[in-house]
């Protein structure tokens, strides 16, 4: 089992590395010039100079990409242009926000899709089988943003259970933490249910 799984992500290091790769080229490629971008198109072209060369944009496209591998390969992400901060850290400080969510998000997903899933796979074609493909159809039809909006309006400012928004550390309480993350996570979790729930059936 480890070997298999093992092989599986040692199989995913070259198209991580392709895609990679071509988003670096692609991102080369688009016109406009990211100095300017970062100053203003009325900067003068000797700051701009300079920060091209602080970027190392300066260098040439294989010197810049064999620079931006080796510092991929050691964890560098480089500085984030618009906080003037490691990229690392940011995405660090912005885990626990991404796993969360996610994590409530599958919850919601297996809680709805399972009892439903299996409840029309016992009974098929009857009344409670089609009620289930056609709210599995509605979920996957209703964009996730649009949930979103609909369970803020009834559920944050209409009966006011949940609130409008934020994010709460677990360290601040369990019951906060959970109340911020419900609505979020069942906007998210709904398109996943209704594709578990297929699937069970299945």
């Amino acid at each position: 089992m480890h070997r298999y799984v093992l092989r599986r992500l040692l199989s995913i290091l070259p198209t991580v590395a392709f895609i990679a790769s071509v988003v670096f080229v692609l991102l080369r490629l688009v016109p406009g010039d990211p100095a300017l971008l970062i100053l203003g198109m009325d900067a003068p072209a000797e700051e701009a100079a300079a920060l091209r060369r602080a970027l190392g944009l300066d260098r040439p496209l294989a010197v810049q990409y064999l620079h931006w591998l080796r510092a991929l390969a050691t964890g560098d992400l480089g500085e984030s242009l618009r906080f003037r901060e490691p990229v690392a850290r940011l995405l660090w400080e912005r885990l626990p926000v991404t796993v969360s969510l996610t994590a409530g998000s599958m919850l919601v997903a297996v809680a709805f899709s399972l009892p439903l899933g299996i409840l029309a796979a016992l009974r098929p074609w009857s009344a409670v089988d089609l009620a289930c493909l056609v709210g599995a159809q509605v979920g996957l039809a209703i964009p996730s943003f649009w949930l979103g909006i609909l369970l803020i309006l009834g559920l944050a400012v209409t009966v006011r259970w949940f609130p409008l928004q934020g994010y709460v550390s677990p360290a601040e309480g369990i019951g906060v933490w959970a109340r911020h993350l419900v609505l979020p996570a069942l906007a998210l979790g709904v398109a996943r249910a209704a594709v578990l729930m297929r699937l069970v059936r299945a």
